[in-house]
């Protein structure tokens, strides 16, 4: 899959890491190399600009977080801006038990509109979900009966109809298959500019109110994709996009950079024939392959480390400097817990603040995720201003929390000691903790 992009990319990476020296004509030859590989997968000449131009920008604009090389940088800002010209964040189609879900497959002839039917079904199906097929395509010669048995592979229900009518058939698979938690509804493949089967379409969607419309895209069409997904959201609202054949092109980065300049979200990849060979689709994975998984998601994960560790001690400054609301306390406490135990916060800050002792530690650890609960059950306006929240109000916070009132008011005695001894002590190991940590 994207052989080529993938090869120029990993090419691109163990060059620059032979270097002994990060200079401006390496990373302008490593950014040439990744433009390379762009356009022979098809990208949009004006992609590959914008994202040229954006990696150079931040490359010399940007700071160095502590700890990353030059070279580490300059793959973190490729990675970062390609998860972002390949959709950026991972959609997620929400399927929930006890209410049904209507899925409603459009697309061009030969796009694999039917076989995706099938496997979409079959992905449902693998998750627990109740799923019925229905083929609303009376024009292909055979696409009843193909669908009727990928179906049957895939072990899910099909509608047996012996209607050549479009909406009666839609209107019976929703009958029928009521009690499904998903359907999925296979139309006819279509020019952009047949007219009379853009209107159908248009007129399948009014009457069965889908919950997603997903347009199937054949990945070997490159970056035509932009107008063919354009065209089709025009006529209906698409709410996600499937590429499919990305196993056999070249083409298929064009396709996926092309499909989401439109402001569509792919959901979905098809890798192969089988059944199976259908992926969610994450961008952020989907990189991490091109780029070569392993060294990747180490520094990726480096990262993110770092960049937690500069969270949290942004958030310890406001709780040194006294200037913290209740949502700042609880969080603090909730990050060290997630470091492993409240000791472990100490090891980010360059000054011994406070020693505290292992009981009151543990004691800390068991009553944050209660104080989590009483935070949740309170106002935006009382998270802000504590000094508002009367004995009324804890009352309602506790019940509404499930807790005792005593742990409310705990919760508040702890915020205030601690800001009032922040506000007459921390100030000095402020400057301290800032000369310790640029943030």
């Amino acid at each position: 899959m994207l052989e080529v992009l993938k090869e120029r990319l990993q090419n691109a990476i163990r060059k620059i890491t032979r270097k002994g020296y990060i200079d401006e004509k390496t990373i302008s030859e490593f950014i040439k190399d990744v433009e390379r590989g762009l356009l022979l997968s098809d990208v949009r000449v004006e992609d590959v600009l914008e994202i040229s131009k954006k990696i150079k920008k931040r490359v010399q604009e940007e700071k160095i977080l502590p700890g990353l090389t030059k070279r580490e940088h300059l793959i973190k800002v490729v990675y970062e801006e390609l998860v972002q010209l390949l959709g950026g964040v991972k959609p997620e189609i929400r399927i929930n038990k006890g209410s049904q879900t209507k899925i409603m497959l459009v697309g061009l002839q030969g796009s694999g509109k039917t076989t995706t039917a099938a496997k979409l079904a079959y992905f449902f199906k693998n998750r627990g979900y109740k799923v019925g097929v229905v083929c609303a395509d009376v024009y292909r010669e055979g696409a009843q009966e193909q669908l009727r048995e990928l179906s049957r592979m895939a072990e899910v229900d099909f509608l047996e109809t012996s209607s050549k009518n479009v909406m009666e058939i839609v209107k019976e698979g929703e009958r029928k298959f009521s009690g499904r938690d998903v359907i999925i509804f296979d139309t006819a493949g279509r020019h952009r500019k047949e007219g009379a089967l853009l209107r159908e379409m248009k007129e399948i969607s009014k009457v069965i109110k889908p919950n997603m419309i997903f347009l199937i895209v054949d990945a070997t069409i490159g970056q035509q994709a932009y107008s063919q997904a354009k065209a089709f959201h025009e006529t209906v609202p698409v709410g996600g996009i499937i590429v499919t054949k990305m196993d056999g092109t070249a083409r298929g980065g064009g396709a996926l950079s092309a499909t989401i300049a439109t402001g569509a979200k792919i959901y979905f990849i098809g890798t192969g024939e089988r059944l199976e060979d259908l992926e969610p689709y994450d961008p952020k994975g989907f990189v991490s392959r091109l780029l070569g998984l392993g060294d990747i998601k180490s520094l990726i994960e480096k990262v993110e480390r770092l960049e937690k560790k500069k969270e949290v001690i942004k958030r310890a400054e406001k709780i040194i400097s006294g200037r913290f609301t209740l949502e700042d306390f609880v969080k603090q406490i909730e990050d060290m817990r997630k470091l492993g135990s409240f000791g472990k916060i100490l090891e980010l800050l360059p000054i011994p603040i406070f020693k505290v002792p292992t009981e009151k530690i543990m004691e800390l650890d068991a009553k944050a995720k209660k104080w989590r609960y009483a935070l949740d059950s309170m106002t935006d306006y009382e998270r802000a201003n504590p000094k508002i929240i009367d004995s009324k109000r804890i009352r309602r916070i506790s019940r509404g929390a499930g807790l005792d009132e005593r742990e409310v008011k705990e919760l508040l005695k702890q915020y205030h000691l601690v800001r009032k001894a922040m506000r007459t002590k921390g100030k000095r190991f402020l400057k301290i903790l800032k000369r310790g940590y640029k943030v």
